[in-house]
């Protein structure tokens, strides 16, 4: 409504040589930098060192250089082989609407992608909370991707049902809140990670909705720019029970024309059909 011009997607590009940055904190990968177990990868401004999974910003805490770096150069090469096929994948979509891709499934059964999945959503309010069988996203260790990579690559991976939790609305009704496991809030994620870099370069700069680097401030934004620019009206509309009521066979039928790889919308829709644990009333925890 405000805009016309779609928003690329921010990755990064490669530097000269072999070297590749790693994204920053706010675009499509998430955070600024990973340590994943006994990999060192270091990035501009940001050096990940031998140990468990964590990240360390330059400025924040010891200085790199007294961290004993050991880089393994066959993992190394392995993440930036994924975030060089993200990137690659974002460029074909940028420069053909119409391309119809094959073989997501293989890109997000990869431990490294589930591994920049996890450090994306680590952040988000509510991804400590547990689903139910009770693990908290810190208790994922970099074992327990690889054996989530290895039952998404067997084919033996089965959602597991959602905490279902409701929360008071201000007029009085109660709001479902579905609560997945940690292990499926990692799936899910890597699904966004691949499903951002097939269609953020088709958005317009005027979509603010459950995108990257927009929220319901920067759509309050762009209205406050309308309205001094002359804007005199404004249209909000609700659509009640929304993603409850939304058909999956419709969704799932709109990404078959960017997406020719049925293993990886198979995942999606059931991901889409969860059974639902009740629980009572409870808080709102966003993750």
């Amino acid at each position: 409504m405000f805009g016309s011009q779609p928003t690329p997607l921010p990755l990064t590009r490669p530097l000269p040589g072999n070297h590749r940055t790693l994204p920053k904190r706010g675009d499509a990968l998430g955070r600024t930098g990973l340590r994943w177990d006994g990999l060192a990868v270091v990035v501009a401004g940001v050096t990940s060192t031998q140990g468990v999974w964590e990240s360390h910003t330059q400025g924040k805490g010891p200085e790199p250089s007294s961290f004993r770096i050991r880089p393994h150069t066959e993992e190394l090469d392995l993440m930036r082989d994924v975030i060089s096929e993200l990137g690659h994948l974002q460029d074909l979509a940028r420069h053909d609407p119409a391309k119809r891709f094959d073989r997501l499934y293989r890109l997000l059964r990869h431990p490294l992608l589930l591994a920049l999945a996890k450090d994306r959503i680590a952040a988000n309010h509510g991804a400590q909370t547990p689903g139910v069988d009770g693990q908290r996203l810190s208790d994922i260790t970099t074992t327990a991707i690889r054996q989530l990579s290895e039952e998404l690559t067997a084919g033996t991976y089965q959602p597991q049902p959602v905490r279902r939790v409701y929360i008071p609305k201000k007029n009085g009704k109660l709001r479902p809140l579905g609560i997945p496991s940690s292990r499926d809030k990692i799936v899910q994620a890597g699904l966004a990670l691949i499903l951002e870099a097939l269609y953020e370069p088709l958005f317009r700069s005027s979509a603010h909705g459950f995108r990257p680097g927009h929220s319901t401030i920067t759509a309050l934004r762009a209205v406050s720019t309308a309205y001094r620019a002359g804007a005199t009206w404004v249209i909000e509309g609700d659509i009640t029970d929304c993603f409850g009521s939304l058909p999956h066979g419709v969704i799932l039928n709109c990404l078959r024309k960017r997406i020719r790889d049925e293993r990886f919308i198979d995942r999606i829709g059931k991901l889409l059909q969860p059974i639902p644990v009740p629980r009572t009333v409870g808080l709102p925890a966003r993750s």
